[in-house]
């Protein structure tokens, strides 16, 4: 005997014949599966997998941010990828959070706007993160050259 049970309780056995089973009128139970939830889901294990795995991953072709930035230095990579493991954690709360919306349009919306300000916050994070790391850099370059710049004036 074939027998399918949908999500709000109903039973379609294999003459067609419906039956209801409802607890109080309410139904026992059941989660709907939209396009946004879906969106929100997909969302959601992408950014816990890239929280997880960003700091451990070495300069590669294949994954991480694929900025030119990124590609300076093994350090420099490292130091964006934690950066970003950490940048991403709100963005978890904010799926997990959408995911309990009841409209379908809403969560679709909102998955979108995620995925396209988590874009957004990584290449800022990216940015930031080599200003920073370029910074002394810069400083010891400068003094060097002036430095270099007072020796030759001498000479003359």
């Amino acid at each position: 005997m074939c027998v399918k049970i949908l999500l709000d309780g109903t039973v379609i056995n294999e003459h067609k014949q419906i039956k209801k089973h409802k607890k109080g009128g309410k139904k026992m139970w059941g989660f709907r599966i939209d396009p946004g939830t879906a969106l929100l889901f997909l969302f959601l294990i992408i950014f816990i997998i890239v929280t997880i795995t960003f700091p451990y991953i070495k300069r590669n072709e294949l994954y991480g941010i694929r900025l030119s930035i990124c590609f300076e230095s093994e350090e420099l990579w490292h130091k964006i990828h934690v950066n970003a493991s950490f940048g991403t954690i709100p963005f978890i709360v904010i799926t997990a959070i959408c995911m309990f919306l009841k409209s379908a349009a809403l969560k679709t919306f909102l998955s979108l706007v995620i995925i396209f300000l988590a874009v957004v916050v990584w290449t800022l994070i990216a940015k930031f993160t080599a200003k920073s790391y370029f910074k002394p850099i810069r400083e010891q370059e400068e003094k060097e050259l002036k430095e270099a710049i007072k020796r030759e004036s001498g000479w003359r």
